[in-house]
């Protein structure tokens, strides 16, 4: 706009300057004109014959008496005069004319000029404009390709989206479900890395050998699918420890040092060998054959079929007609127990077991996806923006381009038309210069003509200015005077055309100066200014934007070698930290072995101690006299006393026996040895005597206190018959009073269930009528027990069979349908025993409008009084009291209402006088 303004500005300065040099002329031009009419009509005022009155008088006397005697010559000159003023007047015509043309073409010529480079300008413009234009659609063009290339990646991610949504909707793990499992995991880590001999979990363990295996695999090894996997027992008690310590989830742990494996029958191995449906379970997944040995206690003796009806016909038809059992799975996760009981188990049929570390990718590729979705549409949002702007921008460009066109036409048909105007006036001149030349021929004839006829009445009347002409000293008066007079109407001719002239100059002037004044106030200075002044502000602001662009390139710049700087150090901490992990984890290795060592040496001396006292406590209780010392002779009876030990025998003695035994009976020889190989060559040869003395007593078999003991055994025997009596008759009445509550709570509880099982299909009929559609009866609900003799050995099983739909159990049963079901059971249990009132916090949060509505309808018809809370007008609109909590803005406390719903509906709009529920019926 700049450039275009200021070649404006230069094209109308070079303009301004032309007609400024125009006027300049006009006024030399005009200022000579008055200079010469000044000049003439000086010279008209000397062209008067210098008469006196006196003469005046007589040559007046004189022409009248010449002009009588040639009267018809002075006609024939008067009548010259008269066609030369005619030719005169049609000359200066044909000038002003002429020169009006002239003008009107150096006026057009210029304006021809203009209108040349305006129509260049105009055409360099609309270049311009065009290529801005195109410039602005081929943008316009690559931002709807974008967007057409974000939108098809837009579709391509919410495809893969809702693939991936789909899969982990098909795997059902839910996010605690992958929350607990990355506990579970840590934890065991945590164990993998503090207590040796910990190998992980068996889930980690083993792999499915293929993927349709995966339930079959969950199925057979059961509740021990997250049990740890250990070295020794010792370890798994360490680990037991460590979880209680730190108040942590409880886990199952294998010591493979106490699994005690079975083997597969060799019998079934060959029925199973004979069937291609039918594998060992053991062959359906891999592991690390260090670990077989747990893998064998749990799966050895399990069977994977390929359906419910081959593992049906193996284990009825093959196994039990030849005495065999063991469990059978499928690999959709129904099971065969031992005893030939078939169940399926809903959390170990779960594929997903096996797939967290995929559900972890698929999250991870979710949110890689939300991120980029979250980037197209803030792009798309972006690209809308410019887009619209681009659009404005090209509409604007095209107005522009349009706008320039049409000037450029409008200037070319001006130029065309001042063309044709120039061209006209060329023509028009050219008619008038022959028409001019030719009346100025004739003017000359005619004042050639006039010159003759006045000569010769001169000759005719010279008498008669004779005199005159002597008294005035001239040859002839009359003569000067026709000179005087032509002369004269020369002059004033020259001035009429000097007159008409300087008037058409002062209207072309005129003109020059109204158009200077039309460009001084077109003049596009102070546009240009304020252009600049714009330019010179966008800069400036454009200069603060660069140079906070450079402080923020600076401060990123900073940030990144802070952040680059602080990962190094980051890194150096978590490689210090690794180390430092690693020497802990070695250390506590070292200490783990270490204080094994020290237990096993502590258990090792307790043994030792024990067998000593048990060596000590056996002599005195078969009377062998020890070689005491003096001041410890009543050692024997604190042993006999004491057991040999602290309590349980596994305390030490009460003293130290090198200290009271009395060794002087030993051999100096023998006494001397108290350590190196000796010790044992000694011990040897006392266990060898010890041997020997033990084969004869068993020979002999010698009973030194066979009396005493035989007393004491009597009366022991007294005392326990005696015991025995007391402990018959009270477990005798334990059992009467046992069996006497037992009854009277199976029979309670039988009157309860039985109620509870009749009314149950009742009310679930009422609760699901027409939620099939209408006149749909209802679902069915029933209620069996799992063990018939003795009911609280085992459960209730309730089963529902929804409108429409087959039997179910309720665990697989929707959120709606299994709220229906509970509040069924609920319902039919009010119906044993009746309670005062009711409260149903938010139970139907999962219904759909029908079942809500039938929820509604049974509570409303409901005998009990029902307080509900809900937030679902459909439910609470069928109450006949409402209770709301608010808080009053002017006391700030909170503030109850009640309102009286039935009074509503009879149309009385007055809420409830007082607080609370309604006496009857049901309130929300």
């Amino acid at each position: 706009r700049l450039q275009d303004l200021q070649s404006g500005a230069e094209r109308c300065h070079r303009r301004r300057q032309q007609l400024q040099t125009q006027a300049e002329a006009l006024t030399r031009e005009r200022e000579r004109a008055d200079a010469e009419l000044a000049q003439v009509a000086a010279d008209i005022t000397k062209q008067q014959p210098p008469f006196t009155p006196e003469q005046r008088q007589e040559f007046e006397r004189a022409q009248r008496e010449a002009e009588r005697i040639t009267s018809e010559s002075s006609d024939n000159v008067r009548f010259v005069e008269a066609k030369i003023k005619a030719v005169c007047r049609m000359r200066a015509r044909v000038e002003r004319e002429s020169r009006e043309l002239k003008a009107k073409q150096d006026h057009f010529r210029q304006r021809i000029e203009d209108l040349a480079e305006a129509e260049a300008e105009a055409a360099s413009v609309k270049e311009a404009q065009k290529r801005t234009a195109d410039e602005r659609a081929r943008q316009l063009q690559r931002l709807q390709r974008e967007s057409v290339e974000q939108a098809e990646e837009k579709g391509r991610l919410m495809k893969e989206r809702e693939d991936i949504m789909k899969e982990i909707q098909d795997i059902t793990a839910s996010e605690r479900q992958i929350k607990y499992e990355q506990k579970i995991a840590g934890i065991t880590k945590d164990l993998i890395q503090m207590v040796p001999g910990v190998h992980g979990r068996m889930i980690d363990l083993c792999k499915p050998a293929q993927e349709r295996l995966g339930v079959a695999v969950n199925v057979a090894l059961g509740g021990y699918l997250y049990a740890v996997v250990t070295d020794i027992s010792d370890g798994a008690k360490q680990c037991i420890r460590h979880l209680r310590e730190r108040m942590q989830e409880a886990m199952t742990f294998l010591p493979l040092d106490r699994l005690r494996v079975q083997p597969l029958d060799r019998r079934v191995a060959e029925l199973v060998r004979n069937r291609p449906t039918l594998r060992p379970a053991l062959s359906c997944v891999t592991f690390n054959p260090r670990f077989a040995r747990a893998f064998e206690f749990l799966m050895s003796d399990v069977i994977v079929a390929d359906n419910l009806d081959e593992a049906r016909s193996f284990f009825y038809d093959e196994l039990q007609s030849r005495g065999l059992s063991c469990r059978v799975v499928t690999i959709h996760g129904e099971t065969i127990s031992r005893d030939g009981n078939m169940a399926i188990s809903g959390d170990d049929t779960r594929q997903d077991r096996f797939n967290f570390a995929a559900i972890g990718e698929k999250k991870t590729r979710l949110d890689e996806i939300d991120r980029r979705m979250y980037q197209i549409h803030t792009l798309e949002s972006t690209a809308g923006t410019n887009q619209a702007a681009l659009q404005e921008e090209a509409m604007r460009s095209e107005a522009r381009a349009s706008s320039s066109r049409k000037a450029l036409e409008q200037c070319q048909q001006e130029l065309a038309a001042r063309r044709e105007d120039m061209q006209r006036f060329e023509e028009e001149i050219a008619r008038l210069l022959p028409e001019a030349q030719r009346l100025e021929e004739e003017e000359a004839q005619h004042r050639q003509e006039q010159r003759g006829l006045e000569q010769q009445i001169g000759e005719v009347v010279r008498g008669h200015f004779a005199q005159l002409s002597a008294a005035m000293g001239v040859e002839d008066v009359a003569k000067l005077e026709r000179d005087l007079r032509h002369k004269r109407e020369e002059l004033e001719a020259k001035q009429r055309v000097l007159e008409q002239r300087k008037g058409s100059i002062g209207a072309e002037l005129e003109m020059v100066q109204q158009t200077l004044k039309e460009r001084a106030l077109r003049d596009p200075s102070k546009a240009i200014s304020e252009c600049e002044e714009q330019i010179k502000s966008l800069e400036d602001a454009k200069g603060r934007q660069f140079e906070t662009a450079e402080a923020a390139q600076e401060r990123l710049e900073r940030l990144k070698a802070e952040v680059s700087s602080l990962q190094g150090v980051e890194r150096e901490k978590e490689r210090a930290a690794a180390k430092a992990g690693q020497e802990a984890r070695e250390a506590q290795q070292r200490a783990a072995e270490a204080k094994r060592h020290l237990a096993a040496l502590a258990a090792e001396a307790q043994e030792l101690q024990q067998l000593r006292g048990d060596l000590v406590q056996q002599s005195v209780l078969e009377n062998i006299r020890l070689p005491l010392l003096g001041d410890h002779a009543s050692l024997e009876e604190e042993l006999a006393s004491d057991g040999g030990g602290g309590e349980g025998g596994e305390g030490p003695p009460t003293r130290d026996l090198e200290e009271v035994v009395d060794f002087g009976a030993l051999p100096a020889q023998k006494r001397a040895v108290r350590e190196g190989p000796g010790v044992a060559l000694l011990e040897d040869e006392y266990r060898s005597e010890l041997d020997r003395l033990g084969q004869e007593l068993e020979r002999l078999q010698p009973n030194m206190k066979a009396v005493e003991q035989l007393r004491e055994l009597v009366e022991q025997a007294e005392g326990a018959a005696q015991s025995a009596a007391q402990a018959r008759s009270d477990i005798e009445e334990v059992e009467r009073l046992f069996e006497d509550v037992r009854d009277r709570r199976k029979a309670r509880f039988m009157d309860c269930f039985s109620v509870v099982r009749e009314q149950i299909t009742v009310v679930y009929k009422r609760l699901t009528a027409g939620a099939a559609g209408r006149g749909s009866e209802g679902g069915s609900a029933y209620l069996d027990l799992e063990d018939l003799e003795d009911p609280f050995l085992g459960g209730v099983k309730f089963t529902v069979m929804p409108p429409a739909k087959r039997f179910s159990d309720v665990a697989l049963l929707s959120g709606g349908e299994k709220t229906l079901a509970a509040m069924a059971l609920l319902f039919a249990v009010q119906t044993y025993q009746r309670p005062p009132f009711l409260v149903l916090d938010e139970v139907d949060a999962h219904l759909d409008n029908n079942n809500l509505q039938a929820l509604a309808r049974y509570v409303a018809q409901s005998e009990c009084q029902t307080i509900v809370v809900s937030l679902k007008d459909k439910f609470f609109s069928h109450s006949e009291g409402l209770v709301g909590v608010s808080r009053s803005a002017s006391t700030e406390t909170s503030v109850i209402f009640t309102a009286d719903l039935d009074r509503f509906r009879q149309g009385q709009l007055v809420p409830a006088g007082g607080p609370g529920a309604p006496p009857g019926g049901s309130a929300a």
